[in-house]
Formats: structure tokens, C-alpha cells, sequence
């Protein structure tokens, strides 16, 4: 049996994923460190200790915001 595919939108890049995939399984896919980033789903802020239970369906729009430190 073939697994569904989603299509979600990634700071505007379109990405392919399998059904069911949660935040922190698309961060390890995207090879992304979860230090120092937000994340916002369809105009919501995500907090951290959402990503592992965060699940992404189809279409969804998500922005990946890095924190730089600087001085």
C-alpha cells in the first residue's frame, strides 16, 4: 500500500512529505536543529514542546525563523 503524500509550504518552498509527519520528524528530514528557531504553522506560533506531537497535514504554510546573535 502506497503512503499518501502531503504537500505543505515551507517559508513560501514547496516540500513533499508522508502523511502523519510531525514537526520534529520534518525538522530531522530538512536536516534542521531545532536550537534557536520558531516556528509558526498556519499564523500560529508552535512552541517547542509541541514539535514532537505538532502533526502537519496538506497545504499547511509554515515559516522557520532562525535567531542570529550578534553584537
Amino acid at each position: 500500500m502506497n503512503k499518501k503524500k502531503i504537500k505543505v509550504f515551507i517559508n513560501g518552498d514547496i516540500f513533499s512529505f508522508e502523511k502523519e509527519l510531525t514537526i520534529e520528524a520534518m525538522l530531522k528530514k530538512l536536516k534542521i536543529k531545532p536550537n534557536n528557531i520558531a516556528i509558526e504553522c498556519n499564523l500560529e506560533i508552535i512552541s517547542k514542546s509541541q514539535y514532537s506531537l505538532f502533526k502537519i497535514d496538506n497545504d499547511y504554510k509554515i515559516e522557520i525563523v532562525n535567531f542570529i546573535g550578534g553584537g
